[in-house]
């Protein structure tokens, strides 16, 4: 078949008169999709792949000056299939043609198509001898945006297999960087986040760079006064108006340490406040790029976490944010949005205002091939929705969605404390106490090394349905700290440990439970200092324990209404509704019964409107109850 004796203009203008092509300007399409196949099928099967290289070779002249041709010329290419292509200049020229169709799909975040014209693209290339010799640049470039593309599926093995290729024939150390940081990310998306760490430090030393190993409490508090030192001199403003970095060692330095700051908050948070002010540093003195707006929301995180220093870690998150107006990447803007309005942010305000924030950055993750930034993001807005009362069969829904997208993506740390949030939920809102008594089985044959997120999920279950005796245990084995709360996960934490725990003094007068819910109740002091919004309601129910504990009555009656007043008022209301059960029990315990009753109804109204029904239908049984019988732990 000659393509040049064909009058293809000829040919188009025969169909429109004939009514089978229609025209648009300087377009032609076919009339109806049936009219299409049809024309398709005249041709004998044998001749269609070369009628498809034929097409495909027109287009390809044309593809440099319109996306839409390139793509529609890779398909003509691929379609015509490798036996039909035997020439090494054609392979070379439609393995990069299908090399150009996969970066420009990845542009737009269609990793799927991406991922079809690379592996045509691998094929047409594999079929030429010695193809690292003769086109090193189109076989470096091709197995490496594999390996990404395969990495952002998922597919693990698949992405080690091509970075092993790249590994194997590179020239130089330059050339291994792009796969090198696939590498990394490919380790720690599959569980060997120690194994990532260790092989993005030997890159940093490559590159200049290295992460001291002899960190000590007094080093890292002087580091970290060092840069706030050296922050005071720059305002939002000369942030915004630093250069971009030149040194390319530099700029590849500051990439490899903000994926090393990912992995280490799993494997080695001892490395997280060096790794943090190092990117802040580097950006300071050599200029700024993308991976900077991630370590000024790192270095606030640690600001808070390490000093306690809120302002401080605020007012680094506003400049990250600010910063990603001049950087709008995808992947940029997940890990701000999981540093920001993950950890940041709920400290100081309305946590609603976050958490929608938090899925957006699950979202900008998926686009830029991001998956382990995605997961922490959905995983935090999962988290959170749950802390902040979100209803449990919507919250359960989204749980399930999300679950399998964390299995599809093998992020099986995620995925298994989700299910166990999703097993909670199911208790609350469905439950049989069967269910219950598996659930509390379960927790007791954990390893001690359980998940903080999984023994919360213990500890609130044994709370709610009021098994005090198994929520101590369960305190005793994980041994949180709420000295150290300044996480959300801890705060709340220390919320219901310190009411457990005033619960539990007025049964046994035991002082070092006081001493407990007592430092719980500092901490929501401390934490209410900053946002009232998040956390007033909560210091004023362990207030109200505390007065009651201490029997002093008009306290805890004034301490307890205002409680439930601020999470009426900020829309809290899974903790309007605890408390209002506790309230209730304060009552019986003066013995206002009629009261006690009154509230218990409330109580179960604001379960129900949560969705625990479960707990809702316990709570209105107990209500009519005679007065001996009503619960005044």
């Amino acid at each position: 078949i000659d393509s040049k004796s064909i009058d293809v203009m000829g040919a188009l203008e025969v169909g429109v008169e004939c009514g089978l092509i229609e025209r648009s300007v300087a377009m032609f399409q076919f009339s109806h999709d049936l009219i299409q196949q049809a024309a398709y099928e005249l041709i004998p099967v044998v001749e269609q792949p070369w009628y498809h290289k034929m097409l495909g070779g027109v287009l390809v002249a044309q593809s440099r000056l319109d996306d839409t041709i390139l793509f529609v010329a890779a398909d003509q290419v691929n379609r015509a299939g490798i036996q039909t292509i035997t020439d090494s200049k054609e392979r070379i020229l439609f393995a990069g043609l299908n090399l150009k169709a996969a970066s420009k799909s990845m542009e737009q975040s269609e990793y799927d198509s991406a991922l079809t014209y690379l592996n045509s693209g691998l094929l047409f290339l594999t079929c030429i001898p010695d193809h690292w010799g003769r086109e090193y640049e189109l076989s470096l470039n091709l197995f490496h945006k594999s390996a990404q593309v395969q990495y952002i599926h998922g597919n693990i093995d698949e992405s080690m297999k091509y970075i092993g290729e790249v590994l194997d024939h590179s020239s130089n150390f330059d050339d291994r960087l792009e796969v090198f940081h696939v590498l990394v990310k490919s380790l720690g998306s599959s569980g060997a986040q120690l194994e990532a760490i260790e092989k993005g430090m030997l890159v940093l030393e490559g590159l200049g760079e290295s992460i001291p190993l002899d960190f000590t409490p007094k080093s890292v508090h002087n580091y970290l006064m060092k840069m706030e030192k050296e922050l005071d001199d720059y305002d939002k403003d000369r942030i915004l108006h630093l250069p971009l970095i030149q040194d390319s060692s530099k700029y590849q330095a500051l990439k490899f340490l903000s994926l090393i700051y990912l992995f280490a908050a799993r494997a080695r948070p001892e490395f997280i406040p060096f790794v943090s002010c190092r990117i802040v540093e580097l950006t300071l003195h050599h200029g700024i790029c993308q991976y900077s707006v991630a370590g000024f929301a790192a270095l606030g995180t640690i600001m808070i976490s390490v000093k306690g220093d809120v302002e401080a870690g605020y007012r680094l998150g506003k400049f990250s944010t600010s910063l990603l107006g001049k950087f709008d990447s995808d992947v940029v803007a997940s890990q701000v949005a999981a540093s920001v309005y993950g950890v940041i942010n709920v400290l100081v305000e309305p946590a609603q205002a976050n958490i929608e924030r938090l899925r957006n950055g699950y979202r900008r993750g998926l686009l830029g091939g991001n998956i382990e930034m995605a997961m922490t993001n959905i995983f935090l807005y999962c988290r959170h929705s749950f802390f902040f009362g979100k209803e449990l069969n919507r919250l359960q829904s989204e749980l399930m969605h999300y679950m399998q997208q964390m299995e599809h993506y093998k992020q099986e740390m995620y995925r298994k404390n989700m299910a166990n949030t999703n097993e909670l939920i199911a208790i609350l809102t469905t439950g049989r106490v069967e269910q219950l008594q598996s659930f509390f089985c379960e927790s007791t044959t954990q390893s001690k090394v359980i998940p903080q997120a999984i023994s919360f999920n213990y500890l609130l279950t044994a709370f709610i349905f009021r098994e005090f005796e198994f929520a101590l245990k369960l305190c005793e084995i994980y041994k949180h700290k709420a000295t150290k709360a300044w996480r959300i996960q801890d705060i709340v934490q220390s919320f219901y440990e310190g009411l457990l725990a005033y619960g539990l003094a007025r049964q046994r007068s035991d002082r070092t439970l006081i001493a407990v819910a007592d430092n719980a109740t500092d901490v929501l002091v401390r934490c209410a200092g900053h946002s009232k919004w998040n956390f007033e309601n909560k210091m004023k129910l362990l207030q109200a324990e505390k007065f009651f504990t201490n029997n002093q009555i008009d306290e805890a009656r004034e301490a307890f209404e205002s409680s439930i007043k601020c999470a009426q008022a900020h829309k809290f209301i899974h903790e309007e509704a605890i408390a209002l059960e506790l309230a209730a029990y304060f009552y019986a315990a003066q013995k206002d019964y009629d009261k006690s009753r009154s509230l218990l109804q409330m109580s179960s109204v604001a379960y129900r409107k949560w969705g625990a029904n479960f707990k809702a239908e316990y709570l209105m049984k107990l209500s009519i109850q005679n007065d001996n019988e009503i619960v005044i732990s």
